[in-house]
């Protein structure tokens, strides 16, 4: 009597899964779905590589002082030298500056890294606004590829 209860509940079992394998009705999950939420949108900002020489103007009460920059940009590390008065101060290949997704950085230079260039890039790539901390005054200049 044991093994004809067991066939009966066998054979409602399989009914069932076929009655709703016919409807399209899917079995039941295990686990919960994955809830997948959009992404915000960024903004379109490109930044191209920032290598190379760029030349800053500024006036001064006595004359026209230009500064010259010279970056070498490895993926998002910034290493490099000022040069202002014939003087260069260059940065430690080791502590290299990050450039973040807004195209800013914080290069410092000299021994004691005494002289910070804070930047930012425009949208096009081809100027640095930058802030010069460190020095007998604290410059702002833009620079251009020179």
């Amino acid at each position: 009597m044991t093994s004809l209860r067991s066939l009966q509940t066998l054979t409602a079992g399989a009914a069932l899964f076929a009655i709703l394998g016919a409807c399209g009705l899917a079995p039941a999950r295990s686990a919960p779905r994955p809830i997948v939420r959009p992404h915000p949108p960024r903004g379109d900002l490109t930044v191209r590589s920032l290598t190379g020489r760029w030349v800053g103007v500024r006036q001064t009460p006595d004359a026209v002082e230009t500064l010259t920059l010279s970056l070498v940009q490895s993926g998002d590390g910034l290493t490099g030298s000022l040069t202002r008065d014939g003087q260069t101060f260059t940065s430690d290949p080791a502590r290299p500056a990050h450039l973040d997704l807004t195209g800013e950085f914080a290069l410092e230079l000299g021994r004691t890294h005494e002289i910070v260039v804070h930047g930012r890039t425009n949208a096009t790539g081809d100027r640095i606004s930058a802030s010069i901390q460190g020095l007998s005054v604290q410059l702002v200049v833009t620079f251009r590829r020179g």
